[in-house]
């Protein structure tokens, strides 16, 4: 089974799997076909973390990728983040040394390799 969820707490600076993420809080309409999830705040439970999404694409060692993933690119042979587009509605892998509009294709995950993640490894992106 894929993993679709994994999340970063905060405190503890750790990842964790098993969270309590609450699958009766998405619903799938059959007559529309439009899958509708409750926004989840975990803040509000004092869990203190954040919850990262699988993009549903591998890296070239068959890791899934999730948000705020860093990739070493094969590319350009520095670390990306991988993020979502709130407004245009997909993820993407940044790179921080060619500005805020730089949006490069998720194939750049699938040929690269995943080196940590921006929660864990903030660092990682100065190289």
């Amino acid at each position: 089974m894929n993993q679709l969820f994994k999340a970063w707490h905060k405190e503890r600076k750790q990842m964790s799997w098993e969270f309590g993420l609450n699958p009766t809080k998405i619903t799938f309409d059959d007559l529309t076909n439009e899958i509708a999830c409750e926004k989840l705040d975990f803040d509000e439970h004092d869990w203190n973390m954040t919850i990262l999404q699988s993009t549903g694409v591998p890296d070239k060692n068959g890791e899934q990728a999730f948000n705020g993933d860093l990739i070493m690119s094969n590319t350009y042979g520095y670390p990306m983040e991988v993020r979502w587009d709130e407004d245009a509605a997909y993820f993407y892998c940044h790179d921080h040394r060619g500005g805020e509009e730089d949006h490069l294709s998720m194939q750049e995950v699938r040929e690269s390799e995943i080196i940590g993640s921006i929660n864990s490894n903030p660092d990682m992106l100065s190289r």
